[in-house]
Parts: C-alpha cells; structure tokens; sequence
C-alpha cells in the first residue's frame, strides 16, 4: 500500500470503528472521521479522499445518501461499506462491501485493492 492513503471514516465512533480506524492508521493511512452523512457538507471540496468508509452504524437512507454526496463532490473516491447485509441502492454507488467484525487485515486488503484500482483508472 502506497504511504498516507487517505481515507474518510464515516458513521458513529463505537469499538469496532475505532479498533479498524486504529489498524488503518498504523498502516500508513491517514483518516478523517464523521458521525453521519450531515457532516460531509461541512468538508472543504478540494480535500481528496482515496476511499470512503461507511459503516454500519449509517441507516440504509443515510448510507444511501452519504455514497451520492461522495460521488458528486470527490468521484474518483472509491466506497466501502462495512455492512452485514447488501445495500438496498444501485451497485454503481460503491466498490465494495464487507461484514461488522471482520478481521482488520482482510479489511485493509480490501481497502488496499480499491486503493489500486483506483490507481489504475486514474493512468489508464
């Protein structure tokens, strides 16, 4: 994984967004965190995210509209949903989805394969 891989952490802190917060940031990531998709509005435009973590804590609504906001203001981001069952929205919306609790390195693998497909959409 490439160094300061910037990633957006969105949904309420509880233990198991801190614990994969925390494994994400001794992995050379640099995170910013907000509680619902409300607080995206409040983020300066030019601030660029590589991925977007939504976490279960979002309603399907807020998840919903937190994947709409992220594609219009940063549309290179790539979105992860951390989420037992499947989003009830278009596939286009995001890239990936994993279950609550998952262990923290198939977390980060994951987030490290949609860290280089973007990559590789961004020089193709």
């Amino acid at each position: 994984m490439k160094s300061s891989l910037r990633i957006l952490s969105i949904g309420v802190v509880d233990p198991m967004r801190v614990a994969y917060d925390i494994f994400l940031r001794l992995h050379q990531c640099e995170l910013a965190s907000v509680a619902d998709y409300r607080e995206l509005y409040a983020l300066p435009a030019e601030e660029k995210w590589e991925i977007a973590v939504l976490y279960h804590s979002l309603s399907q609504d807020e998840v919903r509209e937190s994947a709409h906001f992220i594609r219009r203001r940063w549309p290179e981001a790539r979105i992860l949903i951390v989420r037992s069952e499947a989003p009830c929205m278009d596939d286009a919306l995001y890239d990936d989805r994993v279950v609550p609790g998952v262990n923290p390195e198939v977390l980060l693998a994951v987030v490290d394969r949609l860290a280089g497909s973007r990559e590789r959409k961004l020089t193709a």
